[in-house]
């Protein structure tokens, strides 16, 4: 018996609806912070001093803040829909490496 026959064919519609809610939660997550990085790099490139009345000697502290609750995010919910053990650094996984379900 595979690890994949212990699911039925709605527990696996559903492991892979949560897998696409939980990878594109991930990339919003990244590309948010992406946007930020640029977003500060090109402000300090301008000499631009205050932004939305934040001053601009706390942008770094700021994004450092958001890459750590980016990284704890990813590690909250980056996990198998299935088996809820975590799916590790792969962006795009077909299957759990640990208990096989289907993910895709």
């Amino acid at each position: 018996m595979q690890a994949t026959d212990q699911h039925t064919e709605a527990q696996r519609a559903e492991f892979k609806r949560l897998f696409v809610v939980r990878r594109r939660r991930r990339r919003l997550v990244a590309a948010s912070f992406l946007a930020l990085v640029v977003a500060v790099l090109v402000l300090r490139a301008r000499g631009v001093e205050e932004a939305f009345g934040v001053p601009s000697a706390r942008w770094g502290l700021y994004v450092f803040g958001y890459g750590v609750l980016s990284v704890l995010l990813s590690f909250v919910s980056w996990r198998c829909p299935a088996c809820n053990r975590p799916l590790g650094r792969y962006g795009n996984p077909r299957f759990c490496f640990r208990c096989g379900a289907p993910l895709q």
